[in-house]
C-alpha cells in the first residue's frame, strides 16, 4: 500500500507523463507526410495506380474485401470522416458511411494493404499476370488473396501486433515508395483461405437441415472444413470463437430470436460471434458437412467434461480433434484469453478450475485458459492441448473437492482484471499502461485509462488508480456508473488508509448510480465491500461472511495487492468469522504480516500462554500498528489474568496513543482507554480523553458525545463515599463535561437527570446554570415553560428572588397544562412572599385550590397575621388530608395544631372544638397532647391572663405553636 504522500507523487509523476507522451505523440504526427486530422482520406491517381490513405483511430482494428472490383474498408473502432471533394482518382463510387469506406477499382486491379502505425494504405494497382508471383498451392500472400474475385484482403485488430499469434506468412513484395516520404513498413497481416464464405443462414426446421444435424432450430455458419470453434460465457453473453478470420454477413438472421443483437467480430487469427443475453449451457454446437451448426437446446449440457491429467512438463487436456489455439481479447477487460477449438467433438470444461498461474474457465466446447502468468502457454496436439511454460509444481491443478470456491472467481463474475507477475512485471505493465494511455485518442481514452488504472490496483497503488478513474470519467461522464469505474474507485477506496475509522467519499460515490443487479451481486465487489468493513471494525460478522465466501478470488490477486489485503482478511476473519471461518487462516502463507492474526487465533482457541509469547514478540515489530495492537492485547490478557490493575494498565496504553495514531485507529485506542480509567475510578481522565477525541475526530463528535454521555450517566449513577470532598468532585466533573452530552432529545433527558444529581447534591448553584442553557436552548412551549419552572426553584433555594421572577417570565407561554400553569404560580407566590410582597403573592395563587395551594395559602395568611383566614385555609386542607377516626402521623397531627393554633389566635371556639373533638384520644405524645387541650379549650387567645403556675409552662407551648406558624 503506498503512503499518501508516495501516492500523491506517483499520481503527479504518472499525469506528468501522459502530458509529455501525449506531446510526442502529437508532435510526431506532425512530422511525417501522412494525412493530418483536417486531410484524414486522400487519393492519387499517379503512376497508373490508385491510393488511399486512411488515419486510424489507435485501437481501431478493420477489414478489407475486395470481390468483383468493389472494396470495402470496415472499421471495428471509430468512423471514418467524409472524403474531401475533387480528390477521387482512378476510382468510382466512394462512398463513406460511418465505419465503413467503400470504392470501386474494377476487375483488372488488385488491392495491397500497407500499414504504419496509425497510418493504412489503401493502394489499388493494375493486375499485371506476368508480374505476379508465383505462389506454390496454398500459399498466400500476406496482402492478397490468390486470384480474382477476391473476398477477403486483410483484417486486423487494433494496434497490438505483439499480443497476436500471426499464423506464418510468404514476405510481401515491396511497395514502391509514394513521392516525398519513405514508403512505409508492411504490417504482417493475417489472410483468410481462398473462398466465397457465404452469410449466416436459419436451420428453421429438420427440412432445412444439413446432414449430420440434430432436431432444432439453429444458426448455420458456412465456414470450410477444418476450421476449429470454441464456445464459452462471458458476463451475460455468448461468445463463439472460429479459429479463422472470414468475413460473414448477419443481415439474414438478425431479427431472429436466437441471434437478436448478435454481432461478428474479426480477429487476426479468429472470427468471435457475441449472443447477447444467452449463456453458452443453452447451445450445442455441431460439426456439419455444410459449416458449425449452433442450436438453442435450453439448459441442457450436451458436453462431455475435459479431465487434466499432468504430464511430465505439461498439463494435458485431451480431446479427441483439436483445433488450434488462437488469442482472444476479453471483451470486460480487455486483457488477452487463450481459447483451444475443436474441430468436431463435444468436449468441454463443465466448472471453473484454478491453478497456481492460470484459470480454466467453464465452457460449452473447447478450453478456455485466463493466463496469470504471461510465461503460461497452450499448443494443440494430435488428441490434446497440452499447458505448459512453468514448473509441473505450478501447473498441477488442485484434487477434486479443494477448489470449490473457485466459481467465486471465475473470469464472468469478475469485474477487475489484475493479471499475476513479479513486482517487476507489474510495475512494466503499468508504465506500458500509462503511456498507452497518455497516447491514447480522445475515443478511446477512457479505456486505455481504466486498463492503467487496474495496472496501479495490482501493485496496490490506490491513489494512481483513483485519479486515473476521475480523470477518465471527467473525459466522458457517460462511464460514470459503468461496473469498472465503480468497482476501481470502490477498491482505491478501500486501500486508501482510512484516518478516522471510516471510508473516503468515493466509496459511495457509487450509491448515485442506478440500480445494477449484476454489478451488485457480482462477488467481487462483495470482496471489496467485505474488506471495507473490516477496514472499518475487523469484529463484524458480515464482513467475516463476505471475505470468506470471496475468498478464493482475493487469493487470485497479484501478490503486491494480495500482501495488503490477507492482513486484513485475516484478522476478519479471525475477530468477527464463526470457528470455521477462522480456521480458513490455517491454510493462509507464513507471512509476518500474518503473525499478529495468528496470535489472536490462538487467544481464541484457548492457547493463552502462545498466544501472549506472539503478542510479546510483536510489540518491537516493525509495523507500527501491529506493534500498537499487539501491545493492546498483551495489556489486556495481562489485565484479565489479574497481573495489571486497571489504572496500571491504562498508565501503558496512555504511552502508546502516539503509536496508535500513527498506525490509523488512534478513537478505538482511545475508546478502550477511557474504559479503563473508568474502571479505575479516573472519571475525570476518561472524559478528558473522550473530549480530546472530540475536537481530533470532528467527522465522529455524535458518536463520540454519546459516549461521553453514557459515562456522565454512570458517574451520576455510581455511589458516592458520601464525604464532601467526593460529593463536590463529582459536581465538578459533571459541570465541566456538560458541554460533551449528546445533542436533541436523548441529550436533554441526560441533562435533566445530571440536573436530579446534583440537586440531590444538595447544590442547586451546581445545576442552575445548567437548566438555564437547557432552557435558552429550548423552544418556545412546553418544553421551555417546564424548564423555566425548574430554573425557578433552584433560583429560590439560592434566595435568587429576582432570578427566580426573570426565569418564570421569559419561559411563560399560553396554553399551558393546569398543573403546570399552578406549578409557576406558585413558585411566584413563594418569590413574591419573600421579597415581603405578601398581598401580591396571595393574589398570584387565590384561584387554585388544590392541597399544596392551600398549605402555601394558610403559610402566607399566617404570615399576615390573618389569622381567620388561615383557618379557613387549613380547615379545607384537614378535610382532605385527615381521616376521621384511627391514629394519626405526624404531618397530620402537625397540620391538626396549626389549624388549632390559628383558630385560637382567631378566637374561633367554635372551631376550637371542633378540633378538639377530632384530636380526643388520638395522639399517644403526652406533650403534643397538652398542646391541644391548651388551644382547643377555653375561649381565650395564647397570651391572655394566666395564673402563676402555669407561666413557664405556657412559654414552653408559645415556642412550641411559633414553631408550627414557621
Amino acid at each position: 500500500m503506498s503512503g499518501a504522500g508516495t501516492g500523491g507523487a506517483a499520481a503527479a509523476i504518472g499525469l506528468l507523463v501522459l502530458w509529455l507522451l501525449a506531446g510526442k505523440c502529437g508532435a510526431a504526427a506532425t512530422q511525417h507526410q501522412w494525412p493530418r486530422a483536417s486531410d484524414p482520406v486522400r487519393l492519387s491517381g499517379k503512376d497508373g495506380s490508385s491510393r488511399i490513405a486512411v488515419r486510424l483511430p489507435s485501437d481501431a482494428g478493420f477489414s478489407v474485401t475486395q470481390e468483383n472490383g468493389h472494396v470495402v474498408l470496415h472499421l471495428s473502432g471509430g468512423t471514418l470522416p467524409k472524403l474531401p471533394r475533387g480528390a477521387a482518382h482512378g476510382v468510382s463510387r466512394v462512398v463513406i458511411a460511418g465505419s465503413v469506406l467503400s470504392f470501386d477499382v474494377g476487375r483488372t486491379r488488385r488491392v495491397r494493404v500497407v500499414r504504419n502505425g496509425r497510418d493504412l494504405v489503401l493502394q489499388a494497382e493494375p493486375l499485371d499476370p506476368a508480374a505476379a508471383p508465383s505462389l506454390k498451392p496454398g500459399a498466400s500472400d500476406p496482402g492478397v488473396l490468390p486470384g480474382l474475385p477476391v473476398p477477403l484482403v486483410a483484417v486486423i485488430e487494433g494496434e497490438r501486433p505483439s499480443r497476436a499469434r500471426s499464423s506464418p506468412t510468404v514476405p510481401a513484395e515491396p511497395t514502391p515508395p509514394a513521392p516525398g516520404p519513405p514508403a512505409p513498413s508492411r504490417f504482417p497481416l493475417p489472410v483468410a483461405a481462398a473462398g466465397v464464405i457465404g452469410p449466416i443462414t436459419l436451420l428453421a426446421s429438420m427440412a432445412d437441415a444439413p446432414e449430420g444435424a440434430v432436431k432444432g432450430r439453429g444458426l448455420l455458419l458456412p465456414f470450410e472444413k477444418g476450421v476449429g470453434a470454441a464456445a464459452f460465457t462471458r458476463g451475460a453473453d455468448t461468445l463463439i470463437v472460429f479459429d479463422a478470420a472470414r468475413s460473414l454477413d448477419l443481415s439474414d438472421v438478425r431479427q431472429e430470436p436466437i441471434a437478436a443483437g448478435s454481432t461478428i467480430r474479426l480477429l487476426p487469427e479468429a472470427t468471435m460471434l457475441t449472443l447477447p443475453g444467452h449463456n453458452a449451457r443453452q447451445f450445442r454446437l455441431q460439426r456439419v458437412a455444410a459449416g458449425w451448426l449452433v442450436q438453442d437446446t435450453g439448459s441442457t449440457r450436451t458436453s462431455t467434461a475435459i479431465e487434466p491429467v499432468l504430464d511430465k512438463l505439461d498439463l494435458r487436456l485431451p480431446v479427441a480433434a483439436p483445433g488450434r489455439t488462437v488469442v482472444v481479447p476479453d471483451p470486460g477487460s480487455g486483457e488477452n484469453l487463450l481459447v483451444g477449438t475443436l474441430r468436431t467433438g463435444v468436449e468441454a470444461f463443465d466448472r471453473s478450475r484454478r491453478g497456481h498461474a492460470y484459470i480454466i474457465e467453464e465452457t460449452s466446447l473447447g478450453i478456455v485458459i485466463v493466463p496469470l502468468s504471461d510465461r503460461i502457454e497452450m499448443r494443440p496436439t494430435r488428441s490434446a492441448f497440452l499447458l505448459s511454460g512453468l514448473d509441473p509444481q505450478s501447473l498441477v491443478l488442485p484434487v477434486e473437492g479443494q477448489d470449490a470456491q473457485t466459481r467465486a472467481e471465475s473470469s464472468d463474475t469478475r469485474i477487475l482484471s489484475l493479471r499475476r507477475g513479479t513486482r517487476e512485471t507489474l510495475y512494466r505493465r503499468s508504465k506500458e499502461a500509462l503511456a498507452a494511455a497518455a497516447a491514447a485518442p480522445a475515443g478511446s481514452r477512457f479505456n486505455e485509462r481504466m486498463m492503467a488504472a487496474q495496472a496501479a490496483l495490482a501493485l496496490g497503488d490506490d491513489t494512481q488508480a483513483d485519479t486515473l478513474a476521475k480523470v477518465a470519467v471527467a473525459d466522458d461522464a457517460r462511464q460514470t456508473c459503468v461496473r469498472l469505474t465503480r468497482i476501481v474507485r470502490l477498491a482505491a477506496s478501500v486501500l486508501e488508509r482510512p484516518s478516522t475509522g471510516s471510508l473516503s467519499d468515493a466509496a459511495s460515490d457509487e450509491d448515485t448510480c442506478p440500480n445494477d443487479p449484476a454489478y451488485i451481486d457480482s462477488p467481487e465487489v462483495a470482496l471489496w465491500h467485505g474488506i471495507g468493513l473490516a477496514r472499518q471494525d475487523p469484529g463484524l460478522p458480515k464482513a467475516a461472511r463476505l471475505i470468506a465466501t470471496n475468498l478464493a478470488l482475493l487469493q487470485s490477486y497479484p501478490q503486491p495487492l494480495s500482501t495488503i489485503l490477507l492482513p486484513i482478511a485475516a484478522e476478519a476473519l479471525v475477530e468477527g468469522g464463526t470457528d470455521a471461518q477462522a480456521g480458513l487462516v490455517d491454510a493462509f502463507p507464513v507471512e509476518p504480516s500474518l503473525a499478529f492474526a495468528r496470535a489472536r487465533l490462538a487467544a481464541r482457541r484457548g492457547h493463552p500462554q502462545a498466544a501472549r509469547a506472539a503478542f510479546d514478540a510483536l510489540r518491537s515489530d516493525l509495523d507500527i500498528r501491529i506493534a500498537d495492537l499487539a501491545t493492546e492485547q498483551s495489556v489486556a490478557m495481562r489485565l484479565q489474568s489479574g497481573e495489571l490493575t486497571p489504572r496500571a494498565a491504562a498508565d501503558i496504553l496512555d504511552k502508546h496513543l502516539m503509536d496508535a495514531r500513527i498506525a490509523g485507529h488512534e478513537l478505538s485506542a482511545r475508546y478502550r482507554l477511557s474504559e479503563l480509567r473508568i474502571k479505575a475510578g479516573q472519571w475525570p481522565k476518561a472524559l478528558a480523553l473522550l473530549r480530546e477525541a472530540s475536537l481530533l475526530f470532528p467527522a465522529e463528535q455524535d458518536a463520540i458525545r454519546d459516549r461521553a454521555g453514557e459515562v456522565l450517566k454512570r458517574l451520576a449513577a455510581a455511589p458516592a463515599d458520601g464525604s464532601a470532598a467526593d460529593t463536590f468532585s463529582e459536581a465538578a466533573v459533571i459541570e465541566a463535561n456538560m458541554d460533551l452530552v449528546p445533542r436533541g432529545i436523548d441529550g436533554e433527558r441526560l441533562s435533566r437527570y445530571l440536573v436530579d444529581r446534583l440537586s440531590a447534591l444538595d447544590l442547586p448553584d451546581r445545576a442552575a446554570p445548567i437548566v438555564g442553557k437547557l432552557m435558552v436552548a429550548a423552544q418556545p412551549g412546553l418544553e421551555k415553560a417546564t424548564l423555566g419552572a425548574r430554573l425557578a426553584g433552584l433560583d429560590l433555594q439560592e434566595n435568587d428572588l429576582p432570578g427566580a421572577q426573570q426565569a418564570l417570565h421569559d419561559s411563560d407561554a399560553a396554553d399551558l397544562p393546569p398543573a403546570l400553569v399552578e406549578q409557576r404560580r406558585m413558585l411566584l407566590a413563594r418569590g413574591l412572599a419573600a421579597q415581603g410582597h405578601t398581598r401580591e403573592a396571595l393574589a398570584a395563587i387565590r384561584e387554585l385550590t388544590s392541597s399544596p395551594a392551600l398549605d402555601l395559602k394558610a403559610t402566607l395568611f399566617m404570615a399576615a397575621a390573618s389569622w381567620a383566614d388561615a383557618a379557613d385555609a387549613l380547615s379545607a386542607l384537614v378535610d382532605r388530608s385527615v381521616p376521621v377516626t384511627g391514629p394519626l402521623d405526624r404531618g397530620q397531627q402537625d397540620l391538626l395544631l396549626r389549624l388549632a393554633s390559628a383558630a385560637s389566635r382567631a378566637g374561633d371556639a367554635r372551631r376550637q372544638a371542633q378540633v378538639h373533638d377530632a384530636v380526643q384520644g388520638r395522639i399517644a405524645d403526652a406533650d403534643k397532647a397538652a398542646l391541644f387541650r391548651l388551644l382547643t379549650t377555653g375561649g381565650t387567645p395564647i397570651g391572655a391572663t394566666a395564673g402563676k403556675g402555669e407561666v413557664a409552662a405556657l412559654r414552653q407551648m408559645a415556642a412550641g405553636v411559633r414553631s408550627l406558624d414557621q
